[in-house]
């Protein structure tokens, strides 16, 4: 018999499709459980906390007198492994998290513009694929006379106030509308949720 969950760090959660394969959604919406209590249980900040922001408020003070800059290594290229690590105070850190071995020293970054370069397209492209969907799913809904509003787009999604009598209805002009919003090489897939919230409808 094959087991149900691959790794035994994932026992004690509801399954569902995300166990078979990547689907965050799935995952979210069979365990996640909103919290509707306060803030009681979380600690405040230690005293090695206060006085490291007090350090870091200080040095951001320092930096915008500076102009922005206030220190920058120009002869390393930033990678993962290109610096140690730098500290404010070592015997008061718990985790290192500077870029360079030095508190607010910049690091030396040339292939962000080439990661921005490669993903410009893409996001463009889809921001404009969502925009033409709205339009042709706004006029659909005009022209058709239905009464359901879409009323948000959150990146690749959209949503909709419903009538009920009109939810066969709408999901299927909304899924026809936005995988025929541009015209790919790959296939643009569409699905729907449902719920009296966002959450629910994930």
């Amino acid at each position: 018999m094959q087991n149900k969950y691959p790794y035994e760090g994932w026992r004690g959660f509801e399954g569902g499709t995300w166990v078979r394969e990547i689907n965050i959604r799935s995952f979210i919406r069979h365990n996640y459980t909103p919290y509707d209590g306060n803030e009681e249980f979380l600690e405040g900040p230690t005293q090695d906390t206060l006085d490291l922001w007090e350090q870091v408020m200080e040095l951001t003070r320092q930096e915008r007198e500076a102009g922005g800059v206030l220190d920058m290594d120009t002869k390393v290229i930033s990678t993962i492994t290109s610096h140690g690590p730098g500290y404010l105070d070592k015997n008061r850190e718990k985790i290192v998290g500077f870029q360079t071995d030095k508190p607010f020293k910049r690091s030396l970054q040339p292939y962000g513009g080439i990661r921005m370069a490669m993903n410009t397209p893409i996001q463009g492209t889809s921001a404009d694929i969502i925009k033409i969907a709205m339009v042709k799913v706004y006029n659909r809904l005009k022209s058709e006379g239905m009464k359901s509003q879409l009323v948000l787009q959150v990146h690749d999604e959209l949503n909709f106030s419903v009538v009920p009598e009109e939810k066969e209805r709408l999901q299927s002009l909304v899924i026809e509308e936005m995988q025929a919003a541009a015209q790919l090489r790959v296939p643009l897939i569409a699905d729907c949720g449902w719920g009296a919230n966002w959450l629910e409808a994930h």
